[in-house]
């Protein structure tokens, strides 16, 4: 079943490049503001137009994550009893990054389709780091905040720091050549054996460096009591990481996954909020976005399509890249029709429509309780999009032209990597002050941070 789920996630990329590339920019030296407003002469009834298209594509990948990829991945959890942070710094992080990785396979195999340049990368790794974490701290059901589990925050973390470093190195002399490919995609298979060992890399280091007594000896009552309440039904693996999670997304009043397959009406109840005035009309909106997904891409949460969430898996992957594009190109237009220039449109709009997949997969498990999950998924896709994203198309140029190299745009590298290392400082500045709990304030600090870096990149 891993297998066929590793099948899919191939077989999801390799139909989105088609469509990718088929939709694909020919010539972007051309002015597109000037094209763009010669096409439109009333220019507000364009922009609301535009502006409505581009909020349903975003609706679209909302109706796709919540009602499908993330139900997928769910049963991929409960089958293989993967711990849920290494699902999100894995599997979702994987499956949510689409964009990222046909956007890089464009700018490297279609001549003039663009650059993979460092601003729309870091642009990305940005919005990533502050909205998606900033907004799944906020909209976390526990209002304390969400607890960071001290194994996979080190590993995430110290894998981060090495991706930096990995980029800076790459991107340093502005020349790309096989070594440089090859050692991207080789620190990737790192990583993901990282996350696999993870367990068990804790409780190694833990036993040898940290003198303590055993972590289940000092639980609270009311975690031994969730797990031994979850050993008792038949057929249920007591040792499952799974388990262990979901006595904590129960002790904060969140329904878990698990509970709502099967039932497509408890999800849906779960996920549209249809109660308020707001949720009914978003409902109704998107009405025709449920009957197209429902007619081309398999619900794993009824019983007997269970064993089908591999292909579930590939059609969200399809529908997601075809939003992303669909919502990159609209908001493009949006942006000429304003008269925002195409460099400051890169860094914000462009990276923040590539990252919505990510940012929406995010937020559902948040509001799940599943904060780990959240919060490695943000760091999972900022090294996928560093490591795999850039690396695998690079390399594959690289076999079908041996002995060239790619020539990249590395002017700002110093001012991009002081960027990055900025943004993860705060973020380890807010880990370290609230004692390995991101609260509420800190989610705050993160958006406000991210709003001045999107004033900073207009002026």
């Amino acid at each position: 079943q891993g297998a066929i789920g590793a099948a899919a996630l191939a077989a999801g990329y390799g139909a989105m490049a088609g469509l990718y590339m088929m939709f694909a920019v020919e010539d972007p030296d051309a002015d597109i503001c000037a094209e763009v407003h010669a096409r439109h002469s009333s220019k507000l009834l364009s922009l609301f137009l535009y502006s409505f298209a581009t909020f349903y594509t975003f609706l679209g990948m909302h109706v796709v994550c919540e009602e499908y990829f993330v139900h997928a991945v769910d049963i991929v959890v409960e089958i293989t009893g993967m711990p849920e942070d290494v699902a999100g710094a894995t599997l979702l992080a994987i499956g949510s990054s689409v964009p990222e990785v046909l956007a890089a396979a464009v700018g490297v195999f279609l001549a003039g389709a663009g650059d993979t340049g460092l601003g729309t990368v870091v642009g990305s790794l940005v919005f990533n780091m502050l909205v998606i974490t900033g907004a799944c701290i906020l909209l976390y059901p526990d209002r304390s905040g969400i607890q960071l589990p001290i194994g996979p925050t080190v590993r995430d973390c110290v894998m981060y720091a090495g991706t930096i470093a990995a980029l800076v190195w790459v991107f340093h002399d502005g020349v790309i050549t096989m070594f440089k490919a090859s050692s991207l995609l080789m620190f990737y298979l790192i990583y993901i054996l990282v996350c696999w060992k993870s367990t068990a890399l804790t409780a190694w280091v833990s036993a040898r460096v940290v003198k303590a007594p055993v972590v289940e000896d000092k639980a609270p009552k009311g975690d031994i009591e969730l797990v031994a309440v979850a050993d008792k039904p038949a057929g249920t693996d007591g040792g499952s990481p799974l388990l262990e999670e979901t006595g904590a997304v129960k002790e904060h009043g969140a329904p878990s996954r698990s509970a709502e397959s099967g039932t497509g009406e408890e999800a849906d109840a779960h996920g549209n909020h249809h109660g308020s005035w707001c949720g009914g009309f978003l409902h109704g909106l998107s009405l025709p976005l449920h009957l197209a997904t429902s007619w081309t891409i398999i619900d794993c949460r009824k019983p007997k399509y269970r064993n089908f969430f591999a292909l579930t898996m590939l059609a969200s992957m399809v529908w997601l890249g075809g939003l992303v594009i669909c919502m990159v190109e609209l908001a493009q237009t949006v942006g000429c029709l304003l008269h925002i220039s195409q460099a400051t449109m890169g860094l914000t709009v462009c990276a923040a429509g590539t990252s919505c997949p990510d940012c929406l997969m995010s937020i559902i498990v948040a509001r799940e309780g599943k904060g780990a999950m959240a919060i490695s998924n943000v760091f999972g896709s900022n090294v996928f999009d560093i490591l795999f994203a850039l690396g695998l198309p690079w390399f594959i140029f690289f076999l079908l032209n041996p002995g060239s190299v790619i020539h990249v745009d590395a002017s700002d590298i110093i001012h991009s990597a002081t960027l990055l290392v900025l943004c993860f400082m705060l973020y380890l500045g807010c880990v370290f002050f609230s004692g390995g709990v991101l609260k509420r304030w800190a989610g705050m600090v993160f958006l406000a941070t991210y709003a001045g870096y999107v004033v900073y990149c207009f002026e």
